[in-house]
């Protein structure tokens, strides 16, 4: 491999932090589909006989992560994978350089076709692939509205949306292969924004196909979910658990990362909301003494949000992260149970689209 691509390839591994996070409502959504034609099948293409220097400009780099790294592009020429189907010059794209694959070239791509076929506005699906003995990678659609990790947060419509978004992304998913397909990574670094400003999940499905990658997930896993044995792959109930996780990342601006943080928050809420707490349950008819117990209770969560509404919404948020981290995993709620309660919190004001703001940070 060349000196040339080694240095390239090294761009591409740094991790953009708080400074994509400030784009996240300023920009336009999801570029068009790099395909010419939008009314051709979603299954992705291979790649074959290109070289990657040559098609792709290098741009900003996007992220890092267990599967491989992850940069803006953009076709330098026109690329076509079939008699029907072909990559415009000058369309925008999202490369994943994927590390060590531990799937044949066939296999590989019976994977890419099940992605592809897993067709939801909530789910970020492939567009194309390259399979060789020294790089692998896949191409997506572009989001130009970013990330949902590090950096300024937005207001509690936004935060809604976000949640509801990927808990539709995720449910979608584990519908697929009759009800057995997986995340296996879900976290705020994965999650967009659609056109519709709600959430959307990005590299479903990769754990299986990557080498020590479902390794390290697991251990991010079980450093948060006790009863996670070193044998159990990643779950639709792991899924969960991490997504109850994003929902506190939600509501407090906090990384899961801090493993000491979450564990007293987690503690906070699941004592909060035990049967025999009947103060949760009167706080639901006066507002006012919920903001107040609220802020005593969970000083942690980000209250600076504007509206009275937000500590009776913020209250059934909670609830639903507490539903999702229950320790014991047949005790969780499944992801579709849990699109149903969060689309119940701030109804009317999902049906609206209302411009973002900036509250925090």
């Amino acid at each position: 491999m060349s000196r040339n691509y080694d240095n390239w390839e090294r761009l591409v591994a740094a991790v953009v932090k708080r400074e994509q996070i400030r784009k996240l409502c300023h920009q336009d959504s999801i570029s068009s589909s790099i395909f010419s034609d939008d009314e051709l099948s979603d299954v992705p293409f291979c790649l074959g006989g290109f070289r990657l220097k040559r098609t792709f400009e290098r741009g900003p780099q996007l992220g890092e992560g267990y599967f491989g790294t992850t940069h803006f592009t953009r076709l330098l020429q026109d690329v076509r994978v079939s008699d029907q189907k072909c990559f415009a010059k000058g369309s925008e794209a999202a490369i994943k350089l994927l590390k060590t694959v531990k799937v044949t070239e066939d296999e590989f791509k019976q994977r890419m076709i099940v992605f592809g076929n897993c067709r939801h506005e909530n789910v970020g699906q492939p567009q194309a692939y390259f399979y060789s003995q020294k790089t692998k990678l896949i191409v997506y659609d572009y989001y130009t509205q970013g990330r949902r990790d590090h950096g300024s947060w937005v207001d509690w419509e936004s935060r809604v949306r976000i949640a509801v978004g990927a808990a539709r992304g995720i449910a979608h998913i584990h519908t697929q292969l009759g009800g057995t397909m997986a995340h296996g990574n879900i976290k705020s670094s994965n999650i967009f924004l659609n056109s519709q400003h709600y959430g959307c999940v990005s590299d479903f499905g990769l754990a299986g196909i990557m080498e020590g990658s479902q390794h390290k997930i697991l251990q991010y896993i079980r450093k948060h979910d006790e009863l996670k044995k070193p044998s159990e792959s990643p779950s639709q109930m792991s899924d969960v658990y991490s997504f109850g996780l994003f929902l506190l990342e939600l509501v407090t601006c906090e990384s899961p990362a801090h493993e000491k943080a979450n564990n007293y928050i987690v503690s906070r809420i699941t004592d909060y909301f035990e049967p025999n707490n009947d103060r949760s349950h009167r706080l639901l008819v006066d507002e006012i003494e919920m903001a107040d117990a609220m802020r005593e209770r969970f000083p942690f969560v980000d209250f600076d949000l504007d509206g009275f509404y937000v500590h009776r919404d913020l209250h059934k948020m909670l609830h639903v992260a507490k539903r999702c981290l229950a320790k014991t995993p047949t005790c969780r709620s499944t992801m579709s149970d849990v699109v149903l309660m969060l689309e119940n919190i701030y109804t009317p004001k999902l049906a609206t689209n209302s411009g973002s703001q900036f509250i925090f940070m």
